[in-house]
């Protein structure tokens, strides 16, 4: 858990208008929506979700649910190294 964050009801999608940043560490990922809202899913068995990779989503999406997939994308060379199922959502607020 982030330290002074508190996990909320968990929404089935979040809106990606909205998200400022996102990073994969390990099976996690998260999205930051606004600097008191950070979102967290996990996708087990996701071996491509490693620390470097970035999230891509589909361009044409307003909404990242849970069973949506997401591709990873090494950010030094530009390629795609796999893509992941996103997990149920998880919210964390700062108190």
């Amino acid at each position: 858990n982030d330290p002074g964050r508190y996990p909320n009801a968990e929404p089935e999608c979040i809106d990606l208008r909205r998200v400022t940043a996102s990073r994969a560490l390990g099976e996690t990922m998260l999205f930051k929506v606004r600097s008191a809202i950070k979102y967290r899913t996990d996708s087990p068995g996701c071996p491509a979700a490693k620390v470097g990779a970035s999230l891509v989503t589909n361009p044409n999406s307003v909404h990242l649910c849970k069973g949506d997939i997401v591709g990873l994308v090494d950010i030094e060379n530009g390629i795609q190294e796999g893509s992941c199922e996103v997990g149920e959502f998880t919210p964390y607020k700062r108190n």
